[in-house]
């Protein structure tokens, strides 16, 4: 009701309401809400951030341009290049690229971001560089948040599948 009533709300505000919107809702719902908290905080990399995964299917260029600026006003924050990281995985399918913004975010995070090591493991399993895509899955498993859990099965079946195909002669 206060952003209806067109209340003032904090950033954080703004984006649990964009969060919750597209959790309970749907993207396409949430987007107006991460509009104005754009809008509204246009130098924040989290609102900006925020807009670009909702936007990044239907706006790719738009999607690209706001990780682009996030970066821009924030470039020692990991997270932000995990989310471009994987925009170019996910969205433009260039793992090559992807891969140097999942190195860069280890490199800032000093190892710690698990959603790095992740990406990292993927690029480099899709580029066919085995051996290095496990020993980023492993990584990330040995560091990842215990939310993260529900992820470990896909992880190991991703590990399970390379260690499979490069012991094929």
């Amino acid at each position: 009701s206060r952003y209806d009533d067109r209340q003032s709300m904090s950033l954080e505000e703004m984006l649990e309401l964009t969060n919750i919107v597209d959790g309970f809702g749907s993207t396409e719902d949430a987007v107006p809400y991460a509009e104005r908290a754009a809008e509204l905080y246009p130098q924040s990399g989290e609102a900006l951030i925020a807009l670009a995964k909702l936007i990044q299917n239907e706006q790719r260029n738009r999607a690209l341009d706001l990780l682009n600026r996030a970066i821009s006003f924030e470039p020692n924050n990991p997270s932000f290049y995990v989310a471009r990281g994987s925009y170019f995985f996910w969205i433009q399918g260039n793992p090559r690229t992807a891969e140097a913004d999942f190195r860069k975010a280890i490199e800032l995070s000093r190892g710690t971001n698990a959603s790095a090591w992740a990406g990292l493991g993927d690029s480099l399993a899709r580029i066919g560089r085995t051996d290095e895509a496990i020993a980023a899955y492993r990584h990330y498993l040995s560091i990842r948040p215990k939310s993260a859990a529900h992820y470990d099965g896909e992880i190991r079946k991703s590990i399970e599948l390379l260690e499979n195909n490069s012991s094929k002669p």
